[in-house]
């Protein structure tokens, strides 16, 4: 099965819509993931954090080492935030490779505040649910903790649905659509940031 990220992380051309948008470029902050602006925005900056192989998960194989320390980083900066995965899910986006949104709100919240359907359990590390083979949903929001749930069949767009709620925006289901362009270019300013504090 084709597979747009690994496309455009390869190098092989990218999506309509991202060609449609301007293109993105993409912004390595490690060997083994890079930074990419969310074509489908529910925030001034919502960006992706993708791991370069195809994976469905973005903790696994040993990436918690690497997403961890970014969304300490990211929470550092950015306290009224939300960081969401929702991984090995068959339902997915259209989009079936890893990704971990990380979601600027215009205020506070916790997770059980944005996900309220969600029956979230409290994990003491990351590392705790790198290793699930299950469809897994898990974020880090306003207590810092993180936050997890085995809920299978999630429906698709859940989690950035309830972001676009809390942040009081137009929610568009279908991301391709690349509603809120101005915010798109906020997240690709963003994203070429953070890579280049990366690399200092």
């Amino acid at each position: 099965m084709a597979c747009d990220l690994c496309d455009e992380l390869a190098g092989r051309g990218a999506p309509e819509q991202v060609r449609a948008a301007g293109g993105r470029q993409i912004h390595w902050i490690s060997r083994s993931f890079a930074m990419l602006p969310s074509l489908g925005p529910v925030s001034s900056i919502h960006l992706l954090l993708v791991p370069r192989t195809h994976q469905t998960l973005a903790l696994a194989n040993g990436g918690v080492d690497d997403v961890a320390p970014v969304i300490a980083r990211w929470r550092a900066y950015h306290r009224n935030s939300v960081v969401f995965e929702h991984g090995n899910a068959a339902s997915g986006c259209g989009v079936h490779h890893a990704h971990v949104h990380l979601v600027t709100l215009g205020l506070p919240a916790s997770a059980h505040q944005l996900f309220p359907d969600l029956d979230l359990a409290k994990h003491t590390a990351l590392k705790t649910i790198a290793d699930e083979q299950q469809e897994t949903f898990w974020c880090i929001a306003g207590d810092g903790d993180v936050w997890a749930c085995h809920q299978s069949g999630l429906r698709s767009q859940y989690a950035r649905h309830r972001v676009a709620i809390h942040n009081r925006v137009p929610f568009c289901s279908d991301w391709r659509q690349h509603n809120h362009v101005p915010w798109f270019q906020t997240g690709v300013a963003a994203a070429r940031d953070w890579a280049t504090e990366s690399r200092s």
